[in-house]
């Protein structure tokens, strides 16, 4: 998407893994056709690959946040259809719950 496009996507800290954490793509993102269905939300985000910075493990918010902010307002590339991102991420498991 041009880089004036909210990309709809949250993401926050997990702290029991100790990981950034991809909290929801939004149903209306443009880029969620991008997304398997099970990896939309609650995902731990092991890592980000590109062209433009290679593979880097992020180990904040910030930089999750910094990296996805570079890359997408690489307008050039992206026109180009050549600056993409690859997302390596770790689903996590939903708490079972007990009813008593």
């Amino acid at each position: 998407p041009p880089p004036d496009t909210k990309l709809g996507i949250s993401i926050g800290y997990n702290s029991t893994q100790s990981m950034p954490e991809l909290k929801n793509v939004a149903d209306n993102s443009p880029i969620r056709t991008h997304f398997p269905q099970n990896l939309t939300k609650n995902c731990c985000i092991v890592s980000f690959k590109s062209e433009v910075m290679g593979q880097v493990q992020p180990k904040t918010v910030e930089e999750c946040v910094s990296y996805i902010t570079k890359l997408h307002g690489e307008t050039t590339a992206i026109q180009d259809g050549g600056n993409k991102l690859e997302m390596v991420l770790l689903p996590l498991k939903e708490e079972a719950s007990t009813s008593v």
